[in-house]
């Protein structure tokens, strides 16, 4: 059985890319700061806490493995030195140790964000990079590292998701699930007409996988990855609220013949 190491396993994209793992067959070991705490597949899993800061801990962690997904990163809210000290010296210790251990395969989660603010839409691969902030600075410099472990012959993928979601992150849309369960609206700012590239996430999960088992000539190289298809932000959020209003009258319908029974 073939052995995927994935750091930031306790995070959105971590545990979404482990559970695809593991209806693959693959075995899986996981390395981040926080526990694993997910009871579907806790005890089907090596897990591990700790630091990609720490190399020792990375290199014991990368015993026997095939392929590692580099997913752990400090994220754009975190102080200026935890994201460098993550995003750059934690991904060059991480990837150091995949090619001193002779991993099959590296795939880098790098972000849109080494675009900056664009000047043009699509964006493409070859786009000058110009990160805005710390976090799109530390993301451009860890694809550096990679880069250079490229061209030392280490197949390795860089992947530069558009914002994905998905089951495990809510985050600010966790509001706007409680106003339409309440029967309330969305506040929209305009026309609500501009379209915004959503990514499910378990779509990026089918793109790490495939760099996994495509030929190495396939994934030896950087991707954007987006939705193919998404409409507008009103769109969007009057599919949440007309499931709302459905579930809503569903739950009343049950509730109400809950009282006619007694």
């Amino acid at each position: 059985m073939e052995k995927v190491f994935v750091t930031g396993g306790s995070g959105f994209l971590g545990i979404n890319l482990i559970r695809s793992l593991l209806n693959k067959g693959y075995d899986v070991i996981s390395l981040d700061l926080l526990p694993f705490e997910y009871d579907d597949c806790k005890d089907k899993i090596k897990w591990v806490k700790g630091d990609i800061r720490n190399k020792n801990t990375v290199d014991e962690c990368m015993e026997g493995v095939d392929y590692v997904v580099h997913c752990a990163a400090a994220l754009p809210s975190y102080k200026k030195e935890d994201i460098f000290s993550t995003d750059i010296d934690g991904s060059k210790n991480v990837i150091t140790s995949a090619y001193e251990h002779k991993v099959k395969r590296f795939i880098q989660i790098s972000s849109t964000a080494v675009y900056g603010i664009p000047k043009h839409t699509p964006l493409h691969e070859d786009d000058e990079m110009v990160g805005v902030g710390p976090y799109g600075v530390a993301k451009i410099e860890a694809e550096k590292v990679c880069s250079e472990y490229q061209n030392k012959g280490m197949p390795t993928a860089i992947i530069r998701p558009v914002s994905f979601i998905g089951p495990e992150r809510l985050g600010i849309f966790a509001l706007f699930y409680e106003w339409a369960k309440d029967g309330r609206g969305f506040p929209m700012i305009g026309s609500g007409n501009n379209r915004y590239q959503f990514l499910d996430v378990d779509d990026l999960c089918d793109v790490i996988i495939t760099c996994i088992t495509t030929e190495e000539e396939n994934m030896n190289d950087t991707f954007n990855v987006g939705a193919k298809d998404f409409t507008t932000m009103k769109e969007d959020y009057q599919v949440v609220l007309d499931k709302a209003r459905v579930w809503k009258k569903d739950t009343s319908a049950f509730l109400q013949s809950l009282l006619l029974q007694y």
